[in-house]
């Protein structure tokens, strides 16, 4: 169900929901922004080959891939972390 049909104070006054008012969208903000650090901690890792879980050497992972894109290298973090985002989820539902 929509967040925002979910919650009567969100109908009456669209303002908080589109503003984070609300105690959900307060939630789903700051959830967001906990996932989209955590990944851009992992990007921040893997490229200064500091990372603890992965060994690196000769093999190459969808994230190498990614990383070494150009057009994450001239958008920054920010388009690189949404199509990482966006794959997670999307690969949630062929399973």
């Amino acid at each position: 169900m929509d967040r925002a049909v979910s919650n009567p104070l969100a109908l009456m006054v669209p303002y908080f929901a589109e503003n984070g008012i609300t105690a959900s969208e307060r939630r789903f903000i700051q959830n967001s922004a906990t996932l989209r650090g955590h990944i851009e901690k992992l990007i921040k890792e893997r490229k200064s080959g500091n990372s603890q879980s992965y060994r690196g050497g000769d093999d190459k992972d969808l994230l190498d891939l990614l990383i070494n894109n150009d057009l994450y290298k001239e958008n920054g973090f920010g388009t690189l972390i949404d199509d990482i985002i966006v794959m997670f989820f999307a690969g949630m539902e062929t399973i």
